[in-house]
């Protein structure tokens, strides 16, 4: 029973994410990511389902990687959040 709850529960996200707009983040294309909010340097990551998933992604990446100065998380017309990192 468990099983068909997390089956189904995983094919209603999916099924939303795609009528949504959003698919998968590497297949997005460039145009749908809400350029008023992007900054100067800042160059688009990957998109996420909460402010919190993108925050802890952001913070776990400057953990990780010396390279990246900053990050910010933009909210999209989709109200999905874009992670973006200032290198």
């Amino acid at each position: 029973m468990r099983k068909l709850i997390a089956t189904a529960t995983s094919a209603l996200a999916v099924a939303i994410a795609l009528l949504a707009g959003t698919g998968s983040a590497q297949a997005e294309p460039a145009s749908v990511v809400n350029t008023a909010s992007r900054a100067p340097g800042y160059e688009y990551y990957d998109w996420y389902w909460t402010i919190g998933n993108c925050t802890y992604a952001g913070q776990q990446l400057m953990r990780k990687d010396p390279s990246i100065i900053t990050y910010k998380c933009s909210q999209s017309a989709y109200k999905t959040w874009y992670l973006y990192l200032l290198r």
